[in-house]
């Protein structure tokens, strides 16, 4: 396939690997935020055991991007790809391991599960109870355990590992690691698809080592198991699209992994179902391909029978009737439940910006139910780091290539769209289902660029540092310390 075309001429220098300047700048960045703000304000220092594990967490990543795309560049795909699956299992299970340890020691209330558990136990409960009945009383069981049948996909998951191994966390915690880990080799081969062996390359990569999917792959939340859905999803669009077959084994899959994503969130399948139509739509239109068009009837057809026969309809409504309320309770609990009038519309400018550069990483533990979010504080440091090349390679596909790649820019814009006017767009849970496909644009963003753009990351950097001390100076500031 064709590679997406340059924001700069071609005989312009460009880099297919990550120099170790780059991570450098990365470290040094993350250093002076957590260090600058743990020694101004020691009181509110994160513990010492989450200072550490976020720091190494930050250099295993920088430091592993360079390494592996120098050490990997010159595989064949099949080795490339195995070697991806089974590294990334290895650092999926090594954080496991930390999850653990850090639950132990930090909040033996919550072990085995995250800091500040909430969900977990909730599923972990609702789970012991479905396993104990047959696969046919289960939705009848559900019906009295949870309201709404979004939250089904998860405890029908767990309890089917539990069936089997016993009401114990770190089975599912494994199989997690496995789903994730074909998470990031469906996105290598999409990014392979779509643009080149290079795009490939650093998209598995960085999907690899990614802090964010590290982290929630380590857990027990339904997060792992609702990305490899989505992707499984836009996985097999892709593949049908490039190979110009019709394959019926591959739209049934599509529909399947598009009906159960409404047993875990239903806005998120909507948005999925909405994409891939779209992106069937324009591919099959522009060129007459009726291979694909056969895909789209395929695909529009099976899903609407399901949608229908099982009454998600209403149930899309409700949600979205649900989500309208949420934006006010939200607010208030993230900063604190601090008496802000949301009707001021003073905090709207600050959600919408969220959207495109948040979730920002919050440094000082001032309250203790504080320490979950300060917990992963390196995810969103890497996040906003990485959004420089992903706002690039956004435009890039949008300006140049916006029907071969519409499945990814359509994706990305409806759930950041949808976050935005639901005001979850600061929580890292909420960002993260669109997380795997903005690394294939940050592939592009930083592989279809020249030199001069990559200098122009250095006013960035100095930008987004800015910001990430204002909000955690505004997050003081509004709660009086």
């Amino acid at each position: 396939m064709t590679e997406v075309k340059r924001i700069i001429r071609k005989d312009r220098r460009r880099l297919n690997y990550w120099p170790k300047s780059y991570s450098d700048k990365a470290i040094a960045f993350s250093l002076l935020l957590a260090v600058g703000f743990s020694a101004m304000y020691p009181q509110y220092f994160m513990p010492p055991l989450l200072f550490v594990t976020g720091i190494s967490t930050l250099f295993l990543f920088f430091y592993g991007i360079n390494h592996y795309t120098i050490r990997w560049r010159n595989l064949d795909q099949r080795s490339f790809e195995h070697r991806l699956w089974l590294n990334s299992m290895l650092f999926r299970l090594i954080f496991v391991g930390l999850a653990y340890m850090i639950s132990f020691f930090l909040d033996p209330g919550s072990f085995p599960f995250e800091l500040n558990a909430a969900d977990s136990w909730t599923y972990h409960g609702n789970a012991t109870v479905l396993m104990q009945y047959d696969f046919s009383e289960y939705f009848t069981v559900l019906k009295e355990l949870i309201k709404s049948t979004a939250d089904y996909g998860t405890p029908i998951y767990t309890s089917i590992i539990y069936k089997i191994f016993g009401p114990v966390t770190f089975p599912v915690r494994f199989v997690n690691c496995m789903l994730g880990s074909y998470t990031v080799v469906m996105l290598s081969r999409m990014a392979r698809w779509m643009f080149s062996a290079d795009h490939a390359r650093l998209t598995g990569i960085v999907a690899m080592l990614m802090p964010s999917l590290l982290y929630f792959n380590s857990l027990q939340l339904k997060e792992t198991l609702m990305i490899f859905l989505v992707i499984m999803v836009l996985y097999h669009a892709v593949k049908l699209t490039a190979s110009n077959k019709i394959d019926i084994r591959a739209v049934l899959i599509m529909i399947l992994c598009s009906f159960l994503l409404f047993y875990f969130r239903t806005f998120l399948a909507v948005i999925v179902i909405f994409s891939v139509l779209v992106y069937f739509g324009l591919n099959a239109l522009k060129r007459k391909r009726v291979t694909v068009l056969v895909t789209l009837l395929l695909f529009t057809i099976g899903t609407n029978i399901f949608l229908t026969y099982y009454g998600f309809e209403e149930q899309a409504k409700t949600n979205y009737n649900e989500r309208t309320d949420f934006f006010s309770r939200n607010i208030t609990d993230k900063l604190g439940r601090v008496r802000l009038n949301v009707e001021t519309g003073l905090l709207f400018p600050l959600y919408t910006s969220g959207a495109v550069l948040s979730p920002f990483p919050s440094i000082l533990v001032m309250e203790e139910r504080n320490v979950g979010t300060v917990s992963h504080f390196q995810n969103e440091i890497v996040r906003n780091l990485l959004y420089f090349f992903i706002f690039l390679g956004l435009y890039l596909t949008i300006r140049f290539d916006f029907r071969r790649t519409s499945l990814l820019t359509i994706f990305v814009l409806s759930y950041l769209y949808v976050i935005t006017v639901t005001g979850t767009s600061l929580i890292d849970r909420f960002q993260l289902p669109a997380l795997p496909v903005l690394l294939i644009l940050f592939s592009v963003g930083y592989l279809d660029s020249d030199l001069k753009w990559h200098k122009r990351w250095n006013a960035y950097i100095v930008l987004i540092f800015i910001v990430d001390v204002g909000w955690n100076l505004f997050k003081l500031h509004v709660r009086g310390l």
